[in-house]
């Protein structure tokens, strides 16, 4: 963020003027890293249920790299609408 240094921090118009402008680029850095993240995880059994396949079916899946998995062995929603053909 980059201060007006031409702004009075005494006065009280200029100070809210640059509390707005701080708030509102907060807002949208934290806008767009919430965009990059895939907030939805699923484990191997939530993704067996959702497909309709069993357990040892979505972990062979994953196991060959047709399902996407984080290394903590969670699918996110975006490896499983990719797998469905939704992406």
């Amino acid at each position: 963020m980059q201060m007006d240094t031409s702004t009075n921090l005494l006065d009280p118009i200029g100070l809210k003027r640059l509390f707005k402008e701080a708030a509102f680029e907060a807002i949208q850095e934290h806008e767009a890293k919430k965009d990059n993240q895939d907030p939805r995880l699923f484990s191997i059994n939530a993704v067996a249920k959702i497909i309709g396949r069993s357990h040892k079916t979505v972990t062979t899946l994953v196991k060959s790299g047709t399902i996407k998995s984080t290394p903590d062995g969670l699918i996110t929603e975006t490896a499983l609408n990719r797998y469905l053909g939704k992406d």
